[in-house]
């Protein structure tokens, strides 16, 4: 007995709909994109841009960059907002920088990489920010060194840079890749209603770190900016010693190939420099660097062109500002 029919038992009339479906597909891709694009459209027009998520990665894909005679930037959270890489290769005709900063890592590690790297002979700017280079504990050496055994393994591995070099792409194209506007984060505000919040920092494609602080408590930041300041644990003076050698050692290898190692103490303002300052007193830290490395040095409050900037948060530049910073340091790398 025969419980279904087959397909030749249909008639016309029983057969299912014979529906168009490349064209129901066509017209569900059309209205997917309509409404993705409307959403890309109306973060842009607030004024959010897209931005890298994965720093770690991009830093991995920025390292690949370096040529033998770039202009490198390390350093921490404040060189890579206070220093355009675009702008400043052009004010020095050159090539962009490259921005090799980490938020939290110290510089130092990164500087005797590339002084292990026989074919590199360009200029460094080291942003030397107390809290991080004097750090007594070496928490920030670890962070840098972890960047640089992941770089090590994105070298060894095609498809790993590949996959950073696409996710950079994307994410540097399209808010809709932050994860603050993401589809979920929108479907969560329906379920939960909260406005969006948005972010104050953007991270443009060559690793600089647009800032905006309108978008912020700026009394809750710069509390918080000055208590992390004050929670630094100082190097002893041996330390510093030790930490100096190791600066003129990596430079002197770079500079023997014809390169140029720049010591750097971008602005800090307000509180967060009293702070700075009663826990690395220039004298004991800087100088004491500058002296026993013998390198090129910009500090700057030695600088009335350096020194006019007063940044919002006591640490960080706007994105503004940074433009302005950027043109008048250039004149010391000339």
């Amino acid at each position: 007995m025969k419980i279904l029919p087959t397909a030749a038992d249909l008639t016309d009339g029983d057969r299912l709909v014979d529906a168009p479906w490349a064209r129901l597909f066509a017209i569900a891709a059309l209205v997917a994109l309509t409404v993705l694009a409307a959403w890309e459209g109306y973060w842009r027009r607030h004024g959010v841009g897209p931005s890298l998520s994965d720093i770690d990665a991009s830093w991995s894909v920025a390292r690949d960059w370096v040529e033998p005679e770039s202009i490198v930037l390390v350093g921490t959270s404040k060189i890579q907002s206070a220093l355009d890489p675009e702008l400043l290769g052009e004010r020095l005709d050159e090539e962009a920088a490259i921005q090799l900063a980490l938020i939290n890592g110290s510089p130092l590690p990164i500087l005797e990489h590339l002084a292990r790297d026989e074919e590199f002979r360009g200029t460094v700017v080291v942003d030397v920010s107390p809290r991080i280079f004097f750090d007594r504990e070496l928490r920030h050496e670890r962070r840098s060194r972890a960047i640089l055994e992941a770089y090590r393994a994105y070298r060894t591995s095609p498809g790993d840079r590949i996959d950073a070099r696409l996710v950079m792409t994307v994410e540097s194209s399209l808010v809709l890749r932050r994860a603050e506007f993401s589809l979920r984060r929108v479907l969560e505000t329906w379920t939960k209603p909260r406005p969006l919040q948005i972010p104050f920092a953007r991270v443009r494609f060559d690793r600089f770190r647009e800032l905006d602080f309108s978008r912020l408590d700026l009394a809750v930041r710069r509390s918080t900016q000055t208590a992390i300041l004050a929670a630094g644990e100082p190097a002893t003076a041996q330390d510093v010693a030790a930490l100096a050698d190791r600066t003129r050692r990596a430079a002197a290898a770079i500079e023997r190939r014809g390169g140029r190692v720049l010591l750097a103490l971008l602005p800090v303002t307000g509180s967060a420099r009293e702070a700075e300052e009663r826990l690395f007193p220039r004298g004991d830290y800087w100088q004491e660097l500058v002296e026993k490395s013998g390198l090129e040095a910009v500090h700057f409050a030695d600088y009335p062109e350096l020194g006019a900037f007063e940044c919002p948060d006591g640490v960080h530049l706007e994105a503004d500002q940074a433009r302005r910073f950027t043109e008048a340091f250039a004149t010391h790398l000339e």
